[in-house]
Formats: C-alpha cells, structure tokens, sequence
C-alpha cells in the first residue's frame, strides 16, 4: 500500500503526474504519497477524453495508466498522447498480472516500466527517481530517439541524423 514515508522532499522537484484509469481509492492514496514526496502536481482521468483534455492543458511528466480502462487501451492512449509532443513523457503500465503478452505490449510501445497491482510506495518512487535520474543522463538513448524524433518532425533532419548517431554510439545494444 502507499504509505508516506520520511524521505527527503528536496530530491524531487515539481513534477506532474497524470493518473489514467485507476481505482478512485487507489488513486486517492497515490496523489497523497506523490505529493507528501514534493511540490509536484497530479491528475486523475477517468477515460481517454478526460487524458486528452489533462495533457492539453497541462505539461505531464509521468504518465500511470492501466493496461484497459473506459473508453480506449493504453495502446491508443499512447499513441495519441505522444504525437505532437516536445517533452518526454514517463510512462508506467499498472497492471493486475504480470503475463508476458503484456509486458511484450509494454515493450513495443516503449513504456518505461511495468508494476504489478498492488504496486507499493517504494516501487512507484523507484520510478521516480528513474525518470529523474533519465532527464540527468544526455547520452540516454530514450531520450536522444525522442529528440531525434522531433527534429525529424520539425524537418531539421541534420540535427536527428546527429541525434540517432549519439544514439548508436552511446548505447551499443540500441
């Protein structure tokens, strides 16, 4: 369960969450340890149209969303939040079983990282400091993809061809 816990809150700054589909009191407890953590900012979509208009309005660093939920797949919920966009996004897939056609799913739609239902504090800040830990990292492959990603959508195709090349010479198992 998500308990608060005695942690320095300066090591996270400001971050905001967007949670996709949970249980009411599961989310409930989540925003409450998220926030006991620091300054950051968290939303609650119940379906797909409520995402939509969340990360309209709002730059959403982590994403956390189930596997299915009202309306749409975490499948078509990516693939549309991620079009458009000029920061990364941090996602998590909660799911209740850990069955391998699901974590192949997560794989191939580059999610960050999978936790099992009922997930603990400890795994979701583990998550958090991953991704902090990632934006620290310039040579992270992730992210130098996403940036290349972008300047081949903006058209400046120098810029990506050096991107991907990083990419390639950083990461060998890319």
């Amino acid at each position: 369960m998500f308990m608060a816990t005695k942690e320095k809150k300066e090591d996270v700054k400001g971050l905001s969450f967007l949670n996709v589909g949970t249980q009411m009191l599961t989310k409930d407890v989540m925003d409450q340890y998220i926030r006991s953590l620091g300054p950051h900012q968290t939303h609650y979509a119940m379906d797909v149209k409520a995402a939509y208009r969340i990360c309209s309005e709002v730059d959403i660093d982590i994403l956390i969303c189930e596997a299915e939920f009202q309306g749409t797949s975490a499948y078509e919920l990516l693939q549309n939040l991620r079009k458009n966009r000029k920061t990364y996004l941090y996602t998590i897939l909660a799911i209740g079983e850990d069955f391998l056609a699901l974590r192949s799913l997560a794989q191939e739609l580059d999610i960050d990282s999978v936790l099992i239902k009922p997930f603990t504090a400890n795994e979701l800040r583990s998550q958090i400091d991953r991704y902090e830990k990632k934006l620290r990292n310039k040579t992270d492959p992730d992210l130098l993809l996403f940036q290349a990603q972008c300047a081949l959508d903006a058209k400046a195709t120098q810029t990506a061809e050096k991107l991907y090349n990083l990419v390639l010479e950083t990461s060998p198992n890319v």
